[in-house]
């Protein structure tokens, strides 16, 4: 495995990202969701994040595509606390996401991604999810999205709160399988041979108690590098593909009540 992580954060600092987002009070967390678009000159609703090319090139060189070990998390986390009174250019709240292999190496090696006010649910009112004959697969995550995108802002803060047994717990992180995570790593590529991008969107679904938390963290990998690799790494994960190539993955298991131990 590569030892380049140089837009890694430091564990140090992804901890005090993690923390800053549990101690958010709970009616301040609306407001996390909303950016100004310079571009459009308007405020928008926080819906994709994506990682920079040299960032993936980076957090590629940490992935062991082959590791029976290897879990994809996503942690959500706050940059500061220091909540302006206008709509922020660059808000606060930020995803990230790390190669897990241990549990000793929680919060390492997370590289981070960043608001996309021009995302492809942010032009147009985003992808159909119709369910006709000509309905692609991906339309099932693209229901999480917008579900995501049409909840009033006021209720934002309701993804994100347990809703099972375990009231008022806020959820910390989103693990991936090693199936699912394994397709993943096999769509992203290597940093010689890679896919074109790597996106999270913001999605919601229904909180059960095995998932007691609606919101969904979904991941979206640009012209996947899948054709190189055996198609049997594709069949116990989901990596849905749309009408632009692009393969989701929509089925992380939040922490809690999940653990690094699962």
């Amino acid at each position: 495995m590569k030892k380049n992580s140089k837009n890694a954060l430091s564990h140090k600092k992804m901890a005090e990202y993690a923390e800053n987002w549990q101690r958010c009070r709970t009616e301040d967390i609306p407001g996390l969701f909303q950016g100004y678009d310079t571009d459009q000159q308007q405020c928008e609703r926080l819906v994709t994040f994506k990682m920079a090319p040299n960032t993936l090139k980076a957090f590629q060189g940490t992935i062991q595509a082959d590791s029976e070990e290897l879990r994809f998390i996503v942690h959500l986390g706050l940059q500061h606390t220091d909540f302006s009174v206008t709509v922020p250019k660059n808000p606060p709240f930020q995803l990230f996401i790390q190669a897990l292999y241990k549990k000793e190496d929680w919060q390492k090696k997370c590289f981070p991604l960043e608001w996309d006010p021009n995302g492809k649910f942010s032009r147009s009112g985003g992808k159909s999810t119709n369910s006709n004959a000509e309905a692609i697969p991906a339309a099932s995550a693209y229901l999480f999205v917008h579900s995501w995108l049409e909840t009033f802002t006021e209720n934002l803060a309701h993804p994100f709160e347990s809703v099972s047994h375990d009231l008022d717990r806020r959820v910390k992180a989103y693990q991936f399988s090693n199936a699912e995570s394994k397709a993943i790593a096999a769509d992203l590529g290597t940093a010689e041979a890679s896919a074109d991008g790597l996106y999270i969107h913001l999605g919601k679904g229904l909180a059960v108690s095995s998932h007691p938390f609606s919101f969904r963290p979904v991941i979206d990998v640009a012209e996947p590098q899948r054709s190189s690799v055996a198609a049997e790494i594709f069949s116990n994960a989901t990596g849905l593909t749309d009408d632009d190539g692009d393969s989701y993955y929509d089925f992380g298991a939040p922490i809690p009540p999940g653990s690094p131990d699962d």
